[in-house]
């Protein structure tokens, strides 16, 4: 079960009283640390519709520890390691990632022949 430290406070996953800590940090713009490791790896709290999540921060799983949910194995290992920088483009500073493909998306039908 993952811990949280919210401030101050540290809370488990199922604690009953994480909403509302959390609905607090979020209006404060401030981000929890996950305990699974020492001194904690930054989270942020995303909002859908009433219900507050923790999120891992972009390009952080390898930071977590294994057994931790938020875990994510270094792109060398799991393959992506050849398709990051040059197919697969991230930006950490807002999280969105650019893909650049070899082939077209849109999908067109054929064409008659000129005469």
């Amino acid at each position: 079960m993952r811990r949280f430290r919210i401030g101050s406070a540290v809370y488990e996953e199922a604690a009953p009283d994480l909403q509302a800590a959390l609905a607090s940090a979020y209006a404060r713009t401030e981000r929890p640390l996950c305990l699974c490791r020492e001194p904690g790896c930054p989270m942020y709290i995303a909002r859908i519709g009433d219900l507050h999540l923790i999120k891992r921060m972009p390009l952080s799983g390898g930071g977590h520890d294994p057994s931790c949910d938020s875990y994510e194995s270094p792109y060398e290992l799991s393959g992506l390691g050849a398709l990051m920088g040059s197919a697969i483009q991230l930006d950490p500073q807002n999280g969105l990632a650019a893909l650049k493909l070899d082939f077209s998306l849109s999908k067109t039908g054929s064409r008659a022949a000129s005469v």
